[in-house]
């Protein structure tokens, strides 16, 4: 429901993706990055957010950027598109 809540099931539990909102309270989803990244937590994270945050995105850690509004087939090609990058290294 949260970022702490997140940060606490991904230290307990295996997780491929997290897709977090740059708008969220009381931590956003640029802090979350950050906080996964320095846990060193291996996940591919989506951050959705408002036009113009994409290199702020990548600065933070991010592997994907969606912007807001987005219809969902936006965010399908956004999952699939860093999702790959998982197989690809897995497989080579």
């Amino acid at each position: 429901y949260n970022a702490a809540g997140a940060l606490s099931a991904l230290r307990q539990e295996k997780y491929d993706l997290v897709i977090t909102d740059t708008q969220m309270e009381p931590i956003g989803g640029s802090q979350l990055t950050k906080l996964i990244r320095a846990d060193g937590l291996k996940v591919k994270i989506i951050l959705v957010g408002s036009l113009g945050g994409a290199d702020q995105a990548w600065v933070d850690g991010a592997d994907g950027y969606v912007t807001k509004p987005f219809e969902p087939r936006d965010l399908n090609e956004k999952v699939a598109e860093v999702l790959s990058t998982v197989a690809q290294l897995a497989s080579g």
